[in-house]
């Protein structure tokens, strides 16, 4: 028996709990704030000294980062719409991370180079015979 109600806690619940409304449910992120970040213009997210490629469409946008329990870094339009989730390193980064958008372009340019240099030397060869 409670001194100030006058009567047991279960008693209480019971007498109240027909007025009791369910708690809306709250996602757990929204708790936490939100930080504002840019997109480089190589295509990565800058976090803990880290860098993070993502899509290079978002490049120079500013987007809104979610660190969940530390394991998972949320990435948030700024209308709010999740755009993806990445995987946080434990570890500092010692070289730069490779862009997988960025070694298609690579090796398109590569390729490019090798067949120029390819004809470069085959008119030479040309010139020389002549």
């Amino acid at each position: 028996m409670n001194r100030d109600l006058g009567e047991t806690p279960l008693e209480r619940f019971q007498r109240e709990n027909p007025s009791l409304r369910p708690l809306p449910s709250v996602e757990p992120t929204a708790l936490f704030p939100r930080e504002p970040r840019q997109i480089s213009s190589d295509g990565c997210l800058h976090y803990g000294g880290n860098r993070y490629p993502v899509s290079m469409k978002l490049a120079l946008q500013e987007v809104w980062i979610d660190s969940i329990f530390g394991r998972d870094l949320q990435v948030y339009a700024k209308t709010g719409e999740l755009l993806l989730i990445l995987p946080l390193s434990l570890s500092k980064q010692t070289k730069r991370p490779l862009h997988p958008e960025h070694e298609v372009v690579n090796q398109a340019y590569q390729e490019k180079r090798k067949q120029k240099k390819g004809a470069g030397r085959k008119s030479f060869k040309k010139q020389s015979e002549l």
